[in-house]
This record gives C-alpha cells, sequence and structure tokens, in this order.
C-alpha cells in the first residue's frame, strides 16, 4: 500500500476531527474524498510559485459543518466534473450554511456557481471576478482581492450590505471602485497596495460621500489607507 493511500485512508477514519492542516504535493486535488466533519481546513502546496491551483472535489457540499477554507500558497477551484456543468447538477440543498472564510479561490465560472451556495460568507479571498453576475453576500465583512486582472468591477451595495474592509492588493488594472460602495452604512475601511492612481481616487470620492453624509463626523469617517498607488 503506498503511502498517499495509507494517507487518505488514516484521514476517512479522523471522523471527529474538528481541525486540519496539511501540505499537498504540486496542489492536485484535496488528499480526501470522504467527507469529514471538519470546521476549519487549512491547507499548502508544495511549490514555488503562488498560482497552484487546489481542486475541491463535489464531496466538499458533504462537509456541512465546514467554516473556515483556507489556502495560503494555492488558489482553490473545482474537479473537472463540476466544471462541465457549472454546479447545475446540484439541487439548492447542495449548500454550505456553515462557511464563513473562504481564502484564495479563483473566479471561474464554476467557483462562482460554488459561492453562492455559500449565503452566511464573511471573509473571502478571490483571484480575476465579475459580481453583477452573482446573487450577493449578505453577511460579508471582509473582502480582499489580490492581483485582480481586471479594468473594471461592476457591483452595487446591495450585493455587500454588510461589507466593513475592503482590501485591494495589486491590482495594477483595476481603474475605480464601484461608487456605489459610498452608500454601505457598515463599510469602515478601504486599503488599497500597488494600486492603480484612479482606483485610489475612486476611495477618496466614497470616503467624501460617507463624510457629508455623516457631517464630517471623524469618528465616523471612512478610513482610507493607500500605499505606492502610481499605475
Amino acid at each position: 500500500m503506498s503511502d498517499r493511500h495509507q494517507g487518505q485512508t488514516g484521514i476517512r477514519h479522523l471522523v471527529h476531527l474538528r481541525y486540519l492542516e496539511c501540505v499537498l504535493d504540486g496542489g492536485c486535488k484535496l488528499p480526501f474524498s470522504h467527507p469529514l466533519n471538519l470546521e476549519t481546513l487549512n491547507l499548502h502546496v508544495e511549490a514555488l510559485r503562488e498560482d497552484i491551483t487546489i481542486r475541491m472535489p463535489c464531496e466538499i457540499f458533504k462537509m456541512v459543518k465546514l467554516r473556515h477554507l483556507y489556502s495560503k500558497d494555492g488558489i482553490f477551484t473545482f474537479h473537472h466534473s463540476f466544471e462541465e456543468t457549472g454546479g447545475k447538477d446540484f439541487d439548492r440543498s447542495s449548500m454550505l450554511d456553515n462557511l464563513q472564510t473562504f481564502h484564495r479561490i479563483c473566479a471561474c465560472e464554476a467557483c462562482q456557481s460554488f459561492l453562492v451556495r455559500t449565503p452566511n460568507l464573511r471573509k473571502l479571498g478571490l483571484h480575476v471576478w465579475k459580481t453583477s453576475e452573482l446573487e450577493g453576500f449578505p453577511q460579508l465583512k471582509y473582502l480582499r482581492f489580490r492581483s485582480l486582472d481586471i479594468e473594471e468591477w461592476n457591483a452595487s451595495e446591495d450585493q455587500f450590505l454588510k461589507l466593513e474592509v475592503l482590501l485591494l492588493e495589486e491590482c495594477r488594472n483595476l481603474k475605480c471602485i464601484p461608487i456605489d460602495f459610498a452608500n454601505l452604512n457598515e463599510l469602515q475601511k478601504i486599503a488599497l497596495l500597488f494600486c492603480t492612481s484612479s482606483a485610489k481616487e475612486t476611495a477618496r470620492e466614497i470616503k467624501e460621500e460617507q463624510r457629508n453624509r455623516n457631517g464630517d463626523d471623524d469618528d465616523d469617517c471612512l478610513n482610507l489607507i493607500t500605499y505606492n498607488n502610481r499605475y
């Protein structure tokens, strides 16, 4: 019996495990297909690049207790069988209602089909995304984009009603932040790191609109952080 098979068999029997952190050799896919009672899954990839994909099996929908899904090195995507159908083979009961944190997911069509099945997300880290095609995230409080390779981001405040923190890193082509975000009552912080000067300017407009609405109250003013935004 191979070491890989022994590892998968061992994990399969850890039915009471709540937290799992493991290293994948080269990306590939999750090291198990049998549903577990995990609440937190933290994955690392043995690779020199940070854009190695981690393919999630469709059985992820059976991990109904999952709350936090992280990857420090790889980018989550789906197994090809899910990608081919776009998730259409799953009915509305295939939901991950407990999932609150999803870090580093690809914004492909299949993953967008997955995201609409996670209505209670609070923290989300995404890679290339068209929010106008989604149903929105009414519970999302923290949103981070890194290396988002798009020029226009179409979104409305209705999709992010509880958003508190927006972090944009190395989005070197993004021209602007949706101006509708000025209407988000919960928005407290926008941070732009190595983004375009035009995106920085729209962030300032959002802050100014919030200031006007709140009557120049510094305590309620949006915290805007910018660093080296000159592209």
